[in-house]
């Protein structure tokens, strides 16, 4: 039994530190995007109004 748990929580630590950088940058890129558009309007957007 503490064999199996131990497997476990190994594979939980590993797949959360392989996880967690993917996480990171894909957060960090949508931010740089969200930043991005707000900063500099879509101009398509401001010249069909």
């Amino acid at each position: 039994m503490k064999k199996e748990i131990r497997a476990v929580a190994k594979d939980l630590l590993t797949n959360t530190y392989l996880v967690l950088p993917l996480r990171i940058e894909t957060s960090v890129s949508m931010i740089m995007v969200l930043n991005h558009m707000i900063t500099q309007p879509i101009p398509s957007q401001t010249s069909s109004c």
